[in-house]
């Protein structure tokens, strides 16, 4: 049963962005080089900002970034920067991060957007259970490396952490067991856990960061067809059929990212839930549980403290690589047409009057 989209839910990227001169800022945008990030990153670039697109292949990003600067007016390109960023890796995250510091600037907005769901179980180089890895303690080990720079910023930034209702809602957190190492593999659990940790992380980071010119925002963009459900295969594309009629568009789902970095009544709202461009009670049962917060972020430091780092970032699991080839080749064009091609009026719109 389709759910009714609220007032707010209908606003689109495009349209919150309207207005807002965010030239001499600089975003990055984890897994923007497709679905939500990209429609994140194609906005902020309209507003004027500078944005790192990152994608676990440099090649892709690059391909974005001169999609996106061709298609657009009065686009500057030297404001479009794709990077490599393979969240499986922490060499590579940590690359990611030193290549960032290296080009000495404040850091406006760090939005952890990328993500997989419904993947095999599969490990990232450091061991971890996939979702879990790349979802979640590769964004958190990503933070806090960019936190050493950022918490010397003398201009305020804002950190948004993109969540799910779903997530929020779910089962919780197996403390005994976040790996899957000893328990049935099921990737929605493993998708919905990794999403409420972040979650859980997000709401502590706000805490240990109070005081500080940092402001930390969790989003939900709503339910859209993206490729974040390739690996579900032609069931994605079933799925994004009949869901079309009452999910998001991407513009729509981008909509409250945008919110969250442009908002001036949000400096002072650190550790807000937003949903549909507004901020709202966060939903689940541990969603006041800041002792669980605190306990779930000191057994991650444990895994990040502990991890052996692979000495090779490229040498990812084979099946990956040929299963994402062929998702990204024959699967993503499908959900591309049913979660942004159907609603892209705002995106062309924004291309025109640039």
């Amino acid at each position: 049963m389709g759910q009714v989209l609220s007032h707010g839910a209908h606003k689109t990227a495009y349209e919150i962005q309207q207005g807002h001169d965010l030239r001499g800022k600089l975003a990055i945008v984890t897994g923007g080089s497709s679905g939500i990030g990209l429609e994140t990153a194609r906005q902020l670039v309209h507003a004027g900002a500078k944005v790192i697109i990152t994608s676990p292949h440099l090649q892709r990003a690059r391909e974005c970034a001169t999609n996106l600067s061709t298609t657009a007016r009065g686009i500057d390109a030297s404001n479009i920067i794709p990077m490599e960023l393979q969240l499986a890796s922490f060499r590579s995250v940590r690359k990611f991060v030193e290549d960032v510091k290296a080009m000495n600037c404040n850091i406006d907005y760090l939005i952890l957007n990328a993500a997989v769901m419904g993947c095999p179980l599969w490990r990232t180089r450091e061991d971890f259970e996939y979702h879990l890895g790349v979802n979640y303690i590769a964004h958190v080990h990503l933070t806090q490396l960019m936190l050493e720079h950022m918490i010397h910023q003398t201009v305020p930034s804002r950190i948004l952490v993109v969540t799910c209702r779903s997530g929020l809602e779910g089962s919780g957190v197996h403390l005994a067991d976040m790996n899957f190492r000893n328990r049935v593999y099921d990737a929605g659990a493993a998708y919905h856990q990794s999403k409420l940790a972040l979650s859980y992380f997000a709401m502590e980071l706000a805490i240990r960061l109070d005081g500080t010119k940092i402001v930390v925002l969790l989003v939900h963009p709503g339910i859209v067809p993206t490729s974040l459900s390739r690996w579900y295969g032609p069931l994605s594309l079933i799925y994004a059929g009949l869901a079309a009629s009452w999910t998001k568009t991407v513009q729509q789902a981008a909509a409250t990212s945008l919110y969250a970095c442009v908002q001036k009544s949000l400096e002072n709202k650190s550790g807000s839930y937003l949903q549909d461009c507004s901020v709202t009670k966060m939903p689940g049962r541990n969603s006041g549980n800041p002792h669980l917060w605190s306990k779930v972020w000191e057994m991650t430091q444990d895994m990040i403290d502990g991890a052996q780092i692979d000495s090779n970032c490229n040498s990812l699991n084979p099946g990956i690589k040929i299963m994402d080839w062929f998702w990204s080749r024959y699967i993503d064009p499908v959900l591309h047409y049913c979660g942004y091609v159907r609603g892209g009026k705002d995106s062309k719109e924004a291309d025109k009057s640039n």
